[in-house]
């Protein structure tokens, strides 16, 4: 199974309930994919998140993501699963 995690930032970082998301989609994937998906500014070393289950991340970081639309948020996050080609989604 592959399975698509939104890691949702605080203050340009990772919140920090996205590595019990992580590593719980480790487990749901039960050998499939886990990618971990990024919507935002960010000043932190993404590639740590692997450290937690994420086999790749995907990070876009669109000078209108800045802020939140849930709109354009939605969007991409329904683009990331068909191109993931993700089984689940894990949004917290």
């Amino acid at each position: 199974m592959n399975v698509l995690v939104y890691v949702d930032l605080q203050l340009g970082k990772p919140r920090k309930n996205a590595a019990e998301l992580l590593t719980y989609a480790g487990k749901m994937a039960d050998g499939g994919t886990v990618t971990a998906l990024v919507l935002g500014p960010c000043s932190e070393d993404l590639s740590q998140l692997g450290n937690f289950g994420a086999h790749r991340v995907l990070h876009c970081n669109a000078p209108e993501l800045s802020s939140f639309d849930g709109l354009t948020f939605g969007k991409l996050l329904a683009e990331a699963v068909q191109f993931c080609q993700s089984d689940a989604l894990i949004v917290a």
